[in-house]
């Protein structure tokens, strides 16, 4: 959720967990798993203009995967943030995905701010045809992240322990799961 699929291509470009405004709709049409609800205005959606899914299940809620920046590397680059706020981004998308319907993913790792580093310190956008070095995952920051780590381990075992974070059908979202719209613009 940093952006939606044309924005993870510039690194520069923010969504909604970084300040960028107008992604609200984004949001919530990804908190239902992309099926219809009442509450979604699709004229302000930037990728569809309806629902594409019938039933939550069809649809994986995630923030990042192995294609363009980690999460932690898009926030980065696309931020003047300290690794503080970036921690607390992280978070933030680490919430929407675990508190969505539909089937959350995560790329391993990101719950330990993942960071995938070219041999010359620069951050990999594209990393499919790098070497180990480059695509391993640096389990000393799990250590250094634990409080990120501890973050994601109670999210998971919230949306476990809770059935309204993973309603099975279209009808019971519609029937339980309403937006509060704010007029205060994401700052």
């Amino acid at each position: 959720y940093p952006g939606t699929s044309k924005h993870v291509f510039y690194a520069d470009e923010k969504g909604f967990v970084n300040g960028a405004e107008g992604f609200e709709e984004n949001i919530k049409f990804g908190v239902v798993a992309a099926t219809y609800h009442k509450d979604i205005n699709f004229d302000k959606f930037e990728s569809s203009k309806k629902p594409w899914a019938n039933e939550p299940y069809q649809s994986i809620t995630y923030e990042s995967a192995h294609d363009n920046f980690t999460l932690w590397d898009k926030l980065k680059v696309s931020t003047k943030a300290t690794e503080k706020e970036i921690i607390s981004m992280n978070k933030l998308c680490a919430a929407i995905v675990f508190t969505s319907q539909g089937i959350p993913f995560i790329q391993a790792g990101e719950e330990f701010a993942r960071t995938k580093k070219n041999p010359d310190g620069s951050l990999n956008d594209n990393s499919y045809n790098a070497p180990d070095s480059v695509n391993k995952i640096c389990w000393d920051r799990k250590d250094k992240f634990k409080d990120l780590f501890e973050y994601y381990k109670g999210l998971i075992e919230l949306r476990k322990s809770h059935v309204a974070f993973r309603m099975d059908t279209n009808i019971k979202i519609q029937d339980n799961l309403k937006f509060i719209n704010f007029e205060k613009k994401n700052i």
